[in-house]
């Protein structure tokens, strides 16, 4: 049934938030899981707080050797910087406690973007029986263990393209024009997928989804210049 499905899929995140917290107090011991390329994020977020220019190559070179790393050349933000405000709440902390905090978070986007393409591709009520091997398989695949081990973004982005294929077959334009708002923080990835979008906009005349992508984009931009202008200047 419907409420086994959900009660399963509940099950399998909590367990994998368990493995997920085994593997950030090994991150936070040995520095390898979850931190390679996620110290870029944290660099930039602390050096954009202090005011300073997060896509500097010596001063990402100093706050990331303060941290630990030990290769002479830095590992470099290309995002725009309204990723870091998206990511605020887990880069506010230490660089161990936000790394073991990304790989438990990354658990959870992948668990969610395998229930909206679930539900999304499938519009009867889905069992246990379906869900939990897609579940264990999208945090297990390679691509998402090799993500989770160097700390990207990369899990974030499916969580975006889940909620948009989500929101676009189930009429969910709000939660599309999100989606979009999500995959912003790698524009140059998804040039293809907004022709798609945009030709579906037209068609249908579903003109919330724009409205949703533009108020969305639009608000994290803002809260951005209004934590600090010079970020929008770089």
């Amino acid at each position: 049934t419907a409420s086994t499905a959900r009660t399963a899929s509940v099950i399998v995140l909590l367990i994998g938030l368990c493995v997920g917290a085994i593997l950030g107090r090994a991150s936070q011991a040995s520095g390898a899981w979850g931190t390679k390329d996620f110290i870029e994020y944290w660099a930039a977020f602390q050096i954009a707080e202090a005011g300073g220019n997060p896509y500097s190559a010596p001063a990402m070179l100093a706050v990331e050797q303060a941290a630990g790393r030990i290769d002479p050349t830095p590992v470099m933000m290309w995002n725009p910087p309204w990723l870091l405000e998206l990511m605020r709440p887990i880069l506010a902390q230490t660089m161990r406690r936000s790394a073991a905090i990304w790989i438990s978070a990354n658990i959870v986007l992948a668990t969610a973007a395998c229930l909206l393409i679930a539900h999304g591709y499938r519009r009867e009520a889905l069992t246990a029986g379906d869900l939990i091997p897609a579940i264990i398989g999208s945090v297990v695949s390679f691509p998402a263990v090799l993500t989770i081990q160097l700390g990207q973004v990369s899990l974030l982005l499916l969580f975006g393209v889940a909620l948009l294929y989500w929101g676009l077959r189930r009429g969910h334009d709000i939660a599309a024009g999100l989606a979009l708002m999500l995959l912003s923080v790698k524009p140059h990835l998804f040039v293809m997928v907004v022709a798609l979008v945009a030709i579906v906009v037209i068609r249908d005349r579903r003109w919330r989804i724009v409205a949703s992508a533009v108020a969305a984009t639009g608000a994290i931009v803002l809260i951005t210049w209004l934590r600090s202008a010079s970020l929008l200047s770089w």
